[in-house]
């Protein structure tokens, strides 16, 4: 079963919108509560290709949609650079989750701890 946001825009709140000069954490002027975007038709191609895992990772069944969960989960791929002393610096894959900073305890939501650690499993080929 696809899934659709409805009146979810969540995502247009915590994430950065650079086509816009929206900064991330600042509502979207565009958003319009519970009826998405003013602009939805002509919308930014950031907006257009930008896509949370609740909405298609086909894993994340068991998760809340985000303005419940009061968390989204990117899908875009991201690295943090680690260096340990005397050994050459690793890149390591990570998994971006944007806090509902009025809800900052939502992490703890325990199917979050049970994807992410699905992710890192796969990931590493567990």
């Amino acid at each position: 079963m696809a899934r659709e946001c409805g009146s979810c825009t969540l995502c247009c709140k915590l994430l950065p919108v650079p086509d816009l000069n929206k900064l991330a954490g600042a509502r979207c002027a565009h958003q319009r509560t519970h009826k998405g975007c003013a602009i939805y038709s002509s919308k930014p191609f950031s907006c257009e290709m930008w896509s949370c895992a609740w909405l298609v990772d086909d894993d994340a069944g068991e998760l809340r949609r985000p303005d419940r969960s009061r968390y989204v989960i990117d899908i875009m791929p991201d690295f943090v650079t680690m260096t340990y002393e005397n050994e050459p610096p690793r890149r390591l894959p990570v998994l971006q989750v944007w806090i509902d900073p009025q809800f900052p305890d939502a992490h703890r939501d325990p199917a979050l701890r049970a994807y992410i650690e699905r992710v890192c499993e796969r990931e590493n080929g567990m």
